[in-house]
Formats: C-alpha cells, sequence, structure tokens
C-alpha cells in the first residue's frame, strides 16, 4: 500500500476531516471512529446485561498499560489511569511524604495556570517554598533553573511543552540540576506524548501525567500517571 493510499485510509476514520482541515489537536484532538465506537461498545456492554464482561475489560485494561508504558519507556506497573492531568499533579502534590515543610518546589511562569493554583495551594497547607522561574525572551532553560533553585529543592514541576508558546523544555538538562539537589522531576506532558518522542528514563523524569484528549486523540476524562518504580512507595 502506498503512503497516499494508506493516508486516505486513515483519514476516513475521521469524520470531522470530511468538512475542514484541523490543526488544533494542542487544544483537543479529533476523535477517529475506533475511539468513537470502542466508547460506545462499552456503554451498551455496561450498562445493559454484561456484568460477565468484567474479566474482558480487565484484561483490556492491562493490555492499555503496556502500551502506555511503551509509549513512555515505562514499564506497565508504574502505569495508572486517571481522569485528567492534574489528578497526576496533585497525586504528587498531596501523597509523596518526601515533601516537608521548608522543602521548595520550583515552577515556572510558562506552566499551565492549574499548576501554579495546585503549588500555592500545597504551600499554604503544607509550609513549603513555591518559587517560580520567569521565562527570558519564552525559554526557561536547565541553565535558569540551576541558578535559581534553592538548596532544599525537593522537586521541580515542569510541562514538557508549553501550552503559551509551545517552548520544548531541556527536560534531560532540568532533571540532571534538579536530581544533583537530592530532588525529583515531576512532567505534565499533556502538549507532548503523541507529539514529540516522550522517553522517561532518558529524559530522567520521575512523575508524568497526561490526559490523553489531545494528540493521543482519545476521550475526555482519561488520562494517565507515571512513577518511577523506585518511588512507588
Amino acid at each position: 500500500m502506498s503512503k497516499l493510499t494508506n493516508l486516505r485510509e486513515i483519514r476516513k476514520d475521521f469524520p470531522l476531516l470530511k468538512k475542514m482541515v484541523y490543526f488544533n489537536s494542542a487544544a483537543v484532538g479529533p476523535n477517529p471512529l475506533p475511539v468513537i465506537r470502542a466508547g460506545e461498545r462499552f456503554q451498551r456492554e455496561r450498562n445493559y446485561v454484561h456484568p460477565e464482561r468484567l474479566p474482558e475489560w480487565l484484561h483490556s485494561l492491562e493490555e492499555a498499560r503496556a502500551e502506555v508504558a511503551t509509549l513512555i519507556g515505562a514499564r506497565p506497573r508504574e502505569i495508572a489511569f486517571t481522569t485528567n492531568t492534574d489528578d497526576g499533579l496533585n497525586i504528587v502534590a498531596n501523597g509523596f511524604r518526601r515533601l516537608r515543610k521548608g522543602d521548595a518546589v520550583v515552577s515556572n511562569d510558562l506552566d499551565y495556570p492549574s499548576t501554579h493554583i495546585v503549588w500555592s495551594d500545597t504551600k499554604r497547607r503544607r509550609g513549603i517554598r513555591y518559587v517560580i522561574v520567569p521565562n527570558r525572551g519564552g525559554a526557561v532553560t536547565a541553565e535558569d533553573f540551576a541558578k535559581q533553585l534553592p538548596r532544599r529543592t525537593r522537586l521541580a514541576s515542569i510541562t514538557l511543552v508549553s501550552h503559551v508558546n509551545g517552548y520544548l523544555h531541556d527536560v534531560r538538562g532540568i532533571a540532571d540540576c534538579v536530581h544533583a539537589r537530592g530532588g525529583f522531576l515531576f512532567a505534565d506532558a499533556v502538549q507532548a506524548v503523541g507529539n514529540v518522542p516522550v522517553d522517561v528514563r532518558a529524559m530522567g523524569i520521575d512523575f508524568l501525567s497526561c490526559a490523553t484528549y489531545k494528540w493521543l486523540l482519545g476521550p475526555l476524562g482519561l488520562a494517565f500517571f507515571y512513577i518511577r518504580e523506585e518511588l512507588l512507595d
């Protein structure tokens, strides 16, 4: 099959493309027909006469977990499913026992607004420091982070690809800076996964959260959360 023929076949799975050329998957990606049909099939089976299908659904869940792990270079047991990107952020903010009063969380002003809400609230509740590194000309480099990391930096919280301007952070460089201080790296990857290659181990990411409704072309209300195996406790 030629690439052109293959592309035409793929386009048939996107009813939206019969009406327009669509460029806005960074906001909400269009659902292809296989996603729509799978969701409709699940709702029919769940709402009517098929409670005995639970083992099959659980098997599908584990298949999806393994596929997500492969996509981002993780292990299946490091993947949990949630409802949105901020679920993962809140899991870290509320459940990370190594984050204590006086410890610092460092972010930057290219992050999504809800990131600042979560960490500002964590500052209020848990007594942490929250440092926001300003961008310079639309970029925040690893060197910018390194210059502003407090001594007790416990976590850096970044968006892999910024919704503000599409800036792709030097994830490995930032991870190295934070790890050198004994800290950890959280990554909001909703603007990245499915658009740019993501390998959590190569990038040095300790926690990652990502909804599926953008570049992954999945439904609203579904996301996944990665936590490095050594931190599962």
